[in-house]
């Protein structure tokens, strides 16, 4: 009965009884008095109104605290930097500030470099400019020019040079002087052609004469049917040959009235054509000096010639010499000129214009 009642005392203090102890013993020994363990404090249980208890919320709070999430680490970076919303939002206009400066700067530098080149440019154009009007007073001189600045027609034979001659300010002496200084200055290649537009009017309003208003412009004696029965395209030319013979082409509109008067012409032809065409016009004919009796056929008559294979008609000197002749090689053309050379090389070149 003491045993039982120790192992009830034991179970009452709540210390284990060993079990060496309970073999040792012998029967009837009191057993030892275990001393008492201290327990752990337990934590009072509050209860809400409900009867639920609240340190089991308080808890679960502590431990839910302990769970990250990417609010509070932003938050704890914020912290750690100590930074702010407002710092943010100064440091985004620091940095727009800086753009908008670079931005500034480089527009700065567009404008003056364009201020630059504006200058440079227009002291280009000045300096070309001048080069130009230099160039143009120099080398370009009144009256007869060696080139041809404006569209042209096209001369009835090819020539190897063209030349102008500006007549509005002449008169007809002048005109006839003019012309024959070309002829006389004329310094082409042996064999080669120079053609001589005869013009009036300046720039835009300058044409070649025509026929009519040629003859009309020196005062020729050609009879006036004659001259409304040609055509208004003519040529006057020179031939690079033994004194620089010059010769006219003449369009005809109708043959035989121009055949016709042609001879009637031949009276005054030499006075009216001779210092133009030929190198000596003050030439005696058979004892009548040209520069003082103006119409010489009278006393000096054309004679007809076969110049290769073409009927012409020819003036001769005191040495039997030809100083003028004209010819029809067609129906449509009328060639007056002083030497058989000088036709011969325009009937070759006529002969190829039509094969073009």
């Amino acid at each position: 009965m003491a045993d039982e009642k120790e192992i009830q005392d034991n179970e009452n203090t709540g210390a284990p009884v060993p079990p060496e102890d309970l073999l040792k013993r012998a029967p009837g020994e009191p057993s030892p008095k275990a001393e008492p363990r201290e327990r752990a404090p337990q934590k009072p249980v509050i209860m809400d109104e409900v009867g639920r208890e609240l340190n089991t919320k308080n808890e679960n709070k502590e431990r839910g605290s302990s769970i990250r999430t990417y609010e509070a680490d932003v938050e704890r970076v914020l912290k750690s930097k100590n930074e702010s919303v407002s710092s943010m939002v100064l440091a985004e206009q620091k940095r727009r500030e800086e753009e908008s400066k670079k931005i500034q700067n480089l527009e700065k530098k567009k404008t003056s470099s364009n201020l630059r080149f504006w200058p440079i440019l227009l002291a280009s154009i000045l300096v070309i400019g001048g080069i130009g009007a230099i160039t143009y007073s120099f080398l370009l001189k009144p009256g007869a020019s060696p080139e041809v600045r404006e569209p042209l027609p096209e001369p009835i034979i090819f020539s190897n040079q063209e030349l102008i001659l500006e007549t509005d300010t002449l008169k007809k002496r002048e005109i006839i002087i003019s012309l024959g200084e070309i002829r006389r200055e004329y310094k082409g290649s042996l064999g080669s052609i120079l053609n001589v537009f005869v013009t009036l009017g300046q720039q835009e309003n300058r044409k070649v004469l025509s026929s009519t208003e040629f003859l009309n412009r020196i005062d020729a004696n050609a009879p006036s049917s004659l001259i409304r029965n040609l055509s208004p395209l003519m040529m006057y030319g020179v031939h690079s040959f033994s004194g620089n013979p010059g010769f006219f082409i003449f369009k005809v509109k109708s043959f035989e009235p121009v055949f016709a008067k042609m001879l009637d012409w031949e009276r005054d032809m030499f006075s009216d054509l001779g210092e133009i065409l030929y190198e000596n016009p003050n030439e005696t004919l058979f004892g009548v000096s040209t520069s003082t009796e103006r119409s010489v056929g009278n006393i000096v008559p054309f004679t007809d010639l076969v110049i290769k294979n073409k009927d012409a008609r020819v003036l001769k000197n005191n040495e039997g010499n030809i100083v003028l002749l004209y010819a029809f090689p067609d129906r449509e053309t009328l060639i007056i000129t002083t030497n058989p050379s000088t036709f011969n090389e325009i009937l070759n070149r006529l002969t190829a214009a039509r094969f073009e």
